[in-house]
C-alpha cells in the first residue's frame, strides 16, 4: 500500500507529545508493511537535504520529503477561513512539493496527520482525474478539536480582544476537522473518548482509538527515601496557550503550600524565556529546565510526577513517560481516565487541581506509598503500550476502509 503522510515539521528530534505521537505511528506502519512517503517542514528555515530514507523494520523503510520552514504570517489568518495554526502552515513551498508528489505517483492512501494540516483536502482532491481517482485518506486525529479549541477559549482568563479571538479561532478549527471528517475514509483519535465523540457526528465512518506507545524499555524497580529530593516533576511543551494556562493555575494554587511544606517543583520542557521568567519569578522553590537535551535525572531526582490540564484534550504523554521510568503519579481524575489506571492503586487521583496539590503534599513523605504506586503502575500497564500493534492495527483498519469492508471494533492495541 503506497501511502503519503502529510505531518506538519520533521518530528526528530521529538521532543513534544505531538512529535511523538507522530514519529511513532509513521514507523509503527512502515514496520508494519505500507510504503511510505513523509512530507513535512524541515525544523528551520535554514538550507536542508530535500530527501532522506530511513530504514523501518525489515526491508521496509520511510523516504522523509523536507520544504524549508518558511511558515505564513499568524495575524493574516484573521482574514482567512483557515485557523491560525492551518493558515501558517499552508506554506507555498509545502504546497508546492505537495502538488508535484501528488502528480508524480499513484497513492492509495494520503495520510493527514492532525487537524491542521486539513487544508491540504483541496489539494489532495484537485489532484484526482478520470484516469487518477482520488486516493483514501486517514485522518490521524491528536484532540478532537471542535471540543477541545472551544474549551480552551472558555476557559481563556483573559481579557478582550483575545478571548474573542480564541473564539473565532475555535469555530475556524471546527468547521475545517468537520470538512476533514466528512470525506476521511478512516478517522483514528487518541484516547476512547475522542472516538466516542467522532462516532456520535460519524457513525458510519471507519474509526478506532490509537492511543501513544512508548519507545524504550521499563526502569527497574526503585524505592524512594529520604535522599530523594522533595521534589514534584510536572512535563510538559509549554508553546501552546492551552499548557501555558494549565502551568501557571497549577503554579498560582501550590505557591502557598509547596512554600510552606518545603515542597520544590522542577518544570521541565519546550519553552520561550519570557514564559518561563514568569513563572519562575519571586517563586525559589520553583525551578525551570526549558529545553534539556537529556531529562533521566530529572525523574531520578523527583518523588512525585504530576498531570493538572484543567484545558486542552488529547492524550497526556507525561503519563507514559512517568509510569516507564517509575515515578510515582499525581493527576487530576479526568486527565487519566482513558488509560484504565485505577484511581489510588495506580496514581494518586484529585477532582481539581486544589484537592491535587493538598494530595501531592499529603504523600510527598509517604515513601512506602510512593514505592507501592511507582512499581504497581508500572507493573500493571507498561506491556500495553508497545508501537509495534498500533502500526498493524492501524493498517489493518486502512484496509478495511479502502476495500469497503465494514467498520468494525477494532482490537485497540493500547488497551490490550
Amino acid at each position: 500500500m503506497n501511502c503519503l503522510w502529510l505531518t506538519r515539521q520533521d518530528p526528530r528530534p521529538a521532543d513534544s507529545g505531538e512529535l511523538i505521537y507522530s514519529l511513532g505511528l509513521i514507523r509503527s506502519l512502515a514496520a508494519a508493511g505500507a510504503e511510505l512517503t513523509v512530507l513535512c517542514h524541515a525544523p528551520d528555515s535554514a538550507i536542508v537535504p530535500l530527501e532522506r530514507t530511513e530504514a523501518a523494520g525489515d526491508d521496509h523503510e520511510i523516504r522523509w520529503k523536507f520544504v524549508a520552514r518558511r511558515l505564513r504570517p499568524r495575524f493574516l489568518s484573521l482574514f482567512s477561513r483557515l485557523p491560525s495554526d492551518a493558515f501558517r502552515l499552508s506554506s507555498a513551498p509545502l504546497r508546492s512539493r505537495l502538488r508535484s508528489l501528488l502528480k508524480a505517483e499513484r497513492w492509495d492512501y494520503v495520510i493527514v496527520d492532525h487537524a491542521a494540516m486539513a487544508w491540504t483536502l483541496d489539494e489532495i482532491l484537485r489532484s484526482s482525474s478520470r484516469n487518477r481517482p482520488t486516493p483514501s485518506i486517514l485522518y490521524v486525529s491528536h484532540n478532537h478539536e471542535g471540543l477541545t479549541r472551544s474549551k480552551i477559549a472558555r476557559n481563556y482568563g483573559g481579557r478582550f480582544p483575545m478571548r474573542a479571538l480564541l473564539h473565532f479561532d475555535a469555530l475556524k478549527y471546527a468547521a475545517l476537522e468537520e470538512r476533514l471528517c466528512a470525506r476521511a475514509d478512516l478517522i483514528s483519535a487518541i484516547t476512547p473518548s475522542d472516538e466516542k465523540a467522532y462516532r456520535r457526528d460519524w457513525p458510519k465512518k471507519h474509526l478506532l482509538t490509537l492511543m501513544p506507545g512508548f519507545a524504550g524499555d521499563a526502569s527497574p524497580p526503585r524505592s524512594f527515601n529520604s535522599s530523594t529530593p522533595p521534589t514534584v516533576l510536572y512535563l510538559g511543551s509549554f508553546q501552546w496557550l492551552a499548557k501555558r494556562m494549565n502551568l501557571r493555575r497549577f503554579v498560582e494554587v501550590a505557591a502557598p503550600v509547596f512554600e510552606r511544606e518545603g515542597i520544590r517543583l522542577q518544570i521541565v520542557g519546550k519553552a520561550d524565556l519570557d514564559f518561563v521568567c514568569s513563572i519562575i519569578k519571586g517563586r525559589d522553590w520553583c525551578h525551570f529546565a526549558a529545553n534539556p537535551p537529556v531529562l533521566d535525572s530529572f525523574f531520578k531526582d523527583a518523588r512525585i510526577g504530576v498531570i493538572a490540564e484543567e484545558s486542552g484534550g488529547g492524550f497526556k504523554l507525561k503519563a507514559l513517560d512517568y509510569l516507564f521510568h517509575r515515578l510515582p503519579m499525581a493527576a487530576l481524575a479526568e486527565n487519566l481516565s482513558d488509560l484504565r489506571f485505577s484511581p489510588g492503586v495506580d496514581y494518586l487521583d484529585a477532582a481539581n487541581v486544589e484537592q491535587l496539590v493538598e494530595t501531592i503534599a499529603a504523600n510527598i513523605n509517604r515513601f512506602e506509598r510512593l514505592d507501592d504506586l511507582a512499581n504497581r503502575a508500572c507493573d500493571n500497564h507498561s506491556h500495553r503500550f508497545g508501537w509495534e500493534e498500533r502500526g498493524e492495527t492501524l493498517l489493518e483498519a486502512m484496509e478495511d476502509a479502502r476495500y469497503g469492508i465494514e467498520p468494525i471494533e477494532y482490537a485497540h492495541a493500547a488497551l490490550a
